[in-house]
């Protein structure tokens, strides 16, 4: 016998389902126009090594120059950062073809181009969380109050 919270549960699955025929935008699943997952995991590991290059250690680049393993970093991102963009305006409608390589190199100068302001923003959230008495910190290094450094930086990127 069947309960009235599995058919309840059965009938949300139902119209969720149902909802996939309408033929929305985000319902389309073309596996070869949507951005490699693991790219993206990568390239935010390879993000966040430049924001806070003292604290991460690179085993990939065996260069010792800080400076040139960096710059190594920089242009490996703006590589991956533009293929992936590229792939992903190649499967929207709002940029032709022909337009998406040139969009997805646009894009991805002016992100890196805000890298040093991101940068800033991160170093004053940090000394403001440092600078709070110990008392009034939380038994988490990041006070209650503030947002989480990850969801600051997000929204800092995204605007």
């Amino acid at each position: 016998m069947v309960g009235k919270y599995e058919t309840r549960i059965q009938a949300l699955a139902d119209m969720v389902l149902a909802d996939y025929g309408n033929e929305r935008v985000i319902d389309r699943l073309e596996m070869f126009t949507q951005p490699d997952r693991q790219i993206i995991e990568e390239l935010i590991g390879k993000l966040l090594r430049l924001v806070f290059p003292g604290y991460y250690r690179d085993y990939v680049y065996r260069i010792y120059n800080p400076r040139n393993n960096l710059s190594a970093l920089i242009e490996d991102v703006a590589f991956h950062l533009n293929r992936q963009i590229a792939i992903a305006l190649r499967g929207s409608e709002q940029v032709s073809e022909e337009d998406a390589e040139t969009a997805a190199e646009d894009i991805t100068a002016a992100f890196l181009e805000r890298l040093p302001e991101i940068r800033d923003y991160v170093e004053t959230l940090t000394t403001a969380i440092l600078r709070l008495p110990a008392k009034r910190r939380s038994s988490s290094p990041i006070p209650a109050c503030m947002p989480s450094p990850s969801i600051a930086w997000r929204t800092r990127c995204i605007n």
